[in-house]
């Protein structure tokens, strides 16, 4: 499940990934109530018409936009649904793009967005293997053991997949099924936990440089918010940031996990 505000009304809503049904939306209503609003929001089924086998989801501003998109993980043969929010229904822009591309033959398990390489953009990591150990047998192409997918958030709705370019990590072959993501060593860049069906936790240390372009800084910016009167966390709060030609996606997105809801403007 993603907890976020996906209508941009101040109010924390629902989704839910759902295996073989139809996912699930629930739109706060305000007043201690929600509406299930999947099927008209355009998230609780594939373009074909079919449920698919959610597994992980994930809800974060994937385009500068202050909406948030989500990213679900699904069977081999569903790939990867990204429901982008363009400020009304949402539209599955996996299959025409890389996304869909490079994860067709993939079982995902755990998805998520992050910001790794602190350029303002939202990129998406998926944990991936298979359930039947002999799937090789009636699907070549299809492993039991499957690598991480990490698509690199180009802008204009583009993702690259950079798996095998960002370290041998992300080439080795597990059975991963969940994954959380924090910045472990406190250097201003997210860190991946992975946990795998029959063998130990994977704990990814991200090692991508500061500054990936000659004369360019990707910065970060750690916030720790302090309610009053009992909300001791800030649960609730609004974050605004403005800067001077780069979006923040990415603080903002790691704030919106932590504290339920963060804007950028």
């Amino acid at each position: 499940m993603a907890v976020c505000d996906y209508n941009d009304d101040g109010w924390p809503d629902v989704a839910i990934a759902n295996d073989t049904r139809p996912n699930w939306l629930f739109r706060n209503n305000r007043d201690g109530t929600f509406t299930e609003v999947g099927v008209e929001a355009g998230i609780a089924y594939a373009s074909t018409g079919k449920a698919r086998a959610g597994m992980g989801i994930d809800a974060g501003d994937m385009d500068g936009s202050g909406r948030d998109s989500f990213v679900i993980g699904n069977f081999n043969a569903e790939m990867l649904a990204l429901y982008h929010n363009p400020g009304g229904n949402f539209t599955d822009t996996a299959p025409d793009s890389s996304v869909g591309q490079a994860s067709i033959t993939s079982l995902t398990f755990g998805c998520l967005f992050a910001d790794f390489d602190n350029d303002g953009r939202l990129d998406i990591f998926a944990a991936n293997g298979h359930i039947d150990p002999d799937v090789r047998y009636a699907m070549p192409l299809v492993g039991y053991q499957q690598r991480p997918l990490l698509f690199h958030n180009a802008g204009g709705g583009r993702f690259q997949e950079v798996g095998l370019q960002s370290g041998p990590a992300l080439r080795r072959l597990i059975v991963a099924r969940g994954l959380a993501v924090a910045d472990i060593d406190l250097d201003g860049d997210s860190d991946v936990l992975l946990t795998t069906n029959g063998a130990a936790p994977l704990l990814l240390r991200n090692d991508t440089p500061h500054a990936l372009k000659p004369g360019v800084e990707h910065n970060a910016l750690r916030l720790i918010l302090r309610g009053s009167r009992g909300n001791h966390d800030g649960i609730g709060a609004l974050v605004k940031a403005t800067t001077v030609g780069s979006p923040c996606a990415a603080w903002c997105a790691a704030a919106a996990a932590i504290y339920r809801r963060a804007s950028c403007r």
